[in-house]
This record gives C-alpha cells, structure tokens and sequence, in this order.
C-alpha cells in the first residue's frame, strides 16, 4: 500500500472551487489582525476576571498568548468568553512566569465567531497579592 495523499477542506474548495460552494474569504487568504493588551494586576481574588480583547463577528479565532510573571503558588488562569470561563483555555497554573497559549483543544481551533465575543481571563485558586504584569496577545482571520 502506499502513501496517501489528502487535501484539507478549504485546499478543495479553493483548488477546485464551484459557484454553489463557495467558502467564507476569511478562511482562506484572510487578513491576520492582532489585539495587544497589558494589566497590571495587584490584589485581585480568585474569580476574578480581565478582558484583554473582543473578536469582532465574523472573526475566526487563530490563536492568544499571555506573558505573566510569576503570580505565586496555587492561581490559575482560564480564558473564555461571557458564557463559558474555559472556552479557549482550561485553568492553567500561573505561578511561574511564562507564556500561556490558547486555543488548546482541537474544538476551538479555527473557531469562528458569529456575534462579537469578549476574550476574559478568569482567575482561580489564591489572590494574586503582589503587583504583576500580564501582557497578551490575540491573533484572528477577518475579512
């Protein structure tokens, strides 16, 4: 048996395109616009949350990033949206400085939205007691 070759969904329809399947320009050959934030955190409780972007509808979500610094033992970071508070990301620990990526589930890969969408930060576990930098970035399709 050999090799296979396959095409993605979007390589067909641009490779081969028809009148009555036309795909969404955003998805392909779409214009990469990035949101940069930054907050400075001090004395907050868990459960509290940041909004750090809003993806305007019709966006297809591509990837974000959190820099913090270290936040001390026990917190966590989620990111979602006004619904659900890990749609993007589960609670991650964010005691050391690093860099924390979402999406990170298969599900919210290129996932696009139909109504503009907060990108918020939920806190968990301890207060974050000291002054901390958090700095994000989140990268999408619009057309």
């Amino acid at each position: 048996m050999g090799a296979s070759i396959l095409k993605g969904v979007n390589y067909t329809l641009q490779d081969s395109p028809a009148t009555i399947t036309l795909m969404n320009p955003g998805l392909w050959g779409g214009k990469v616009r990035v949101q940069n934030d930054s907050c400075d955190v001090s004395s907050i409780e868990a459960a509290s949350t940041i909004k750090i972007g809003k993806l305007p509808a019709g966006a297809t979500l591509l990837w974000g990033r959190i820099f913090i610094e270290a936040n001390g033992t026990n917190v966590t970071f989620a990111v979602g949206d006004g619904t659900t508070a890990d749609k993007f990301m589960a609670a991650t620990a964010a005691a050391a400085a690093s860099m924390l990526s979402f999406p990170n589930l298969i599900a919210q890969a290129n996932l696009r939205v139909t109504v503009d969408t907060d990108i918020i930060i939920t806190t968990a576990g301890a207060t974050i007691a000291a002054a901390k930098a958090i700095k994000t970035e989140i990268a999408y399709l619009l057309e």
